[in-house]
């Protein structure tokens, strides 16, 4: 039932070249069914002449897969390779961003720039991101925070794992942009809630060296 809720993209890709259009967002309830299991998603086509098109679940406008249709049989080539949440997990695997900042649920990366918070996890389900994530940022200057933000002493940055998140096979990959503040985030809280049950996991590490 998970996969339902899911927002879906598609990108046409014009024979005749020229200009591509937009990828479209398109919820599963309009256009698709599920029986016995299975879900079944059924999306019209525009009717001129297409080279390819492209198709994936929303997440930052990245796509998963292209279908060629130039071929005397359709072939279908993988985009997880250019799909950026990939490329984190890639990057992960092959140790480019060093040990983790902390160990919870989920292995967490702090970019040396301090500009990106990685969450990683394998293996991974659809379940493990059913929870909103809470994530909240502690400046090193408190003058730094929004003024609605000063009485909790953090930026509240909290998402829903779509925003910033996909699920690459059993591959759970997320990318969390953090705030630009003159003199940095002194540390950062984050983890995993449900509204009216409380805190699933929680992590705290410091932002700096």
């Amino acid at each position: 039932p998970e996969d339902t809720l899911q927002q879906f993209l598609l990108r046409t890709i014009p024979a005749a070249g020229g200009e591509t259009p937009g990828p479209i967002k398109f919820p599963f309830v309009y256009h698709g069914v599920r029986f016995d299991g299975r879900c079944l998603l059924r999306r019209t086509l525009p009717d001129y002449p297409l080279r390819a098109f492209e198709v994936g679940l929303w997440n930052e406008a990245s796509m998963e897969a292209r279908i060629d249709l130039r071929a005397a049989a359709p072939s279908v080539r993988l985009l997880w390779p250019e799909n950026p949440y990939w490329q984190a997990h890639a990057a992960i695997t092959a140790g480019a961003r060093g040990a983790p900042r902390a160990r919870a649920a989920f292995d967490l990366y702090l970019d040396a720039a301090g500009t990106t918070l990685t969450y990683h996890k394998a293996p991974c389900s659809p379940a493990d991101l059913q929870a909103r994530f809470f994530l909240h940022l502690f400046p090193v200057d408190a003058a730094d925070l929004p003024a609605d933000h000063r009485p909790h002493g953090f930026y509240n940055r909290s998402f829903e794992w779509r925003q910033h998140g996909a699920l690459l096979g059993s591959v759970c990959a997320a990318l969390a942009p953090l705030p630009a503040y003159d003199r940095g985030i002194a540390h950062v809280r984050t983890g995993q809630y449900v509204s009216g049950q409380g805190q699933l996991w929680m992590a705290e590490f410091p932002a700096g060296d």
